[in-house]
């Protein structure tokens, strides 16, 4: 399963499982799950006023680094 099926679906329920392995996962592949949640994020909130917002975000995050 693709991160773009979960963005489709909009299932609560899948989202939580994927917050779960997220969760389990990052304790290994910090950095990897780092990137991960940006673009799932990026994905769902779309286009709209929050995708820029959340641009910002990232550009914070890797100056940080």
């Amino acid at each position: 399963m693709k991160v773009g099926d979960l963005v489709k679906t909009r299932d609560g329920d899948i989202d939580f499982l994927v917050g779960i392995i997220i969760a389990i996962a990052g304790e290994k592949w910090k950095p990897s799950i780092l990137a991960y949640e940006m673009v799932y994020t990026v994905l769902w909130t779309g286009s709209d006023g929050e995708y820029w917002e959340y641009q910002n975000d990232v550009e914070v995050i890797n100056e940080s680094r």
